[in-house]
C-alpha cells in the first residue's frame, strides 16, 4: 500500500470514528452488510415494499389490462436488486418483450421527470431482462437515477432510504454493464459511470470507505480496458481528486472542532 493510501485510510478512520464507530449503510443499517470479495457494501431496497407501493396510472386503461399490469409490476416489486450476466435464460416466455416495453414506459416517465412513477416500470423491466445485462444495466442506471432525482426533489436529498435505494440501483447496473468482459468497451464506459454516481451516493451517505474503494475500482477498470488517456480515466482521477480533497476538509473541520 501506498504513503497516500496510508494516509487516506487514516483519514477515513478517524471521519467514521467520529461517528460513534460505525458508517451508515443501506437502510440505515451499519456498514457492516453483506460485502462483495474486495469490494464495497452490497446495497438492496429490500424493505422498500412499506415504502414504495405507488399505483401505475392506470386511469382510463380496461380493467382487465390494469389488472394484468399490476400483476406485472409485482414481478419487479418482489425481484432482489442484482445484476445480470450474459447467457442467461429469460425468466419465463416473453419476458424479452415485455421488459423491454416496461424499460421504455420507464424511460418515458424518466424523460417527464416523474421519478417515482418510473420506478416500477424500470425495477419490472431490469428482473424480466436478466439475460440481456446491457440493457438490463440501462434500465438499473435509469431506477437508480430515479431514486436519486426523488430524493433530491422531494426530500432535500436527506431520505436515507432513497439514497440506499439509489446505490443499490447503481451497483446492479455497474455489474450487468461489467458482466460483458473487457472486449465491450462502451458496456465498459458506462459501468464506469455507473461507479462514479455510486461513489457520490456513498458520500452522501457519510460512507467515505466505500466511497474510495469504489473510486479506486472504477479507476483501475478504466486504465485496464481503456487506457490512460480515455476520457472514463480522466473522469476517474478528477473524481478521486475531488473525493480526496473533500475528505481532508472534513477530517480539518473535526480536528478544528
Amino acid at each position: 500500500k501506498t504513503a497516500g493510501g496510508d494516509e487516506i485510510d487514516a483519514i477515513v478512520d478517524e471521519i467514521e470514528g467520529s461517528k460513534d464507530g460505525s458508517s451508515k449503510g443501506a437502510n440505515g443499517g451499519t456498514a457492516e452488510k453483506e460485502k462483495k470479495k474486495g469490494g464495497a457494501n452490497v446495497y438492496d431496497d429490500d424493505d422498500r415494499k412499506d415504502f414504495d407501493e405507488a399505483e401505475a396510472d392506470d386511469e382510463g386503461m380496461p380493467k382487465s389490462e390494469a389488472t394484468a399490469l399490476q400483476v406485472l409490476f409485482s414481478i419487479g416489486d418482489g425481484w432482489k436488486m442484482r445484476g445480470g450476466v450474459p447467457g442467461r435464460e429469460e425468466i419465463m416466455e416473453g419476458a424479452e418483450a415485455v421488459g423491454t416495453k416496461l424499460y421504455i414506459l420507464g424511460q418515458q416517465l424518466f424523460a417527464a421527470e416523474a421519478w417515482r412513477e418510473s420506478q416500477r416500470p424500470l425495477r419490472t423491466a431490469a428482473a424480466l431482462i436478466m439475460h440481456m445485462p446491457y440493457q438490463q444495466g440501462a434500465a438499473c442506471h435509469y431506477l437508480a437515477c430515479s431514486y436519486f432525482h426523488e430524493n433530491m426533489r422531494d426530500k432535500g436529498g436527506k431520505d436515507e432510504r432513497l439514497r440506499a435505494y439509489s446505490a443499490g440501483a447503481f451497483q446492479a447496473a455497474a455489474a450487468a454493464r461489467l458482466s460483458l468482459g473487457p472486449d465491450e468497451p462502451k458496456a465498459v464506459k458506462e459501468a464506469v459511470g455507473s461507479l462514479l454516481f455510486l461513489g457520490r451516493v456513498l458520500v452522501d451517505m457519510n460512507n467515505w470507505r466505500d466511497a474510495e474503494r469504489i473510486h479506486v475500482q472504477a479507476l483501475e477498470i478504466a486504465r485496464q480496458t481503456l487506457g490512460d488517456e480515455a476520457q472514463e480515466t480522466r473522469n476517474c482521477l478528477q473524481a478521486m481528486m475531488n473525493l480526496r480533497g473533500k475528505m481532508r476538509q472534513v477530517k480539518e473541520a473535526l480536528d478544528n472542532k
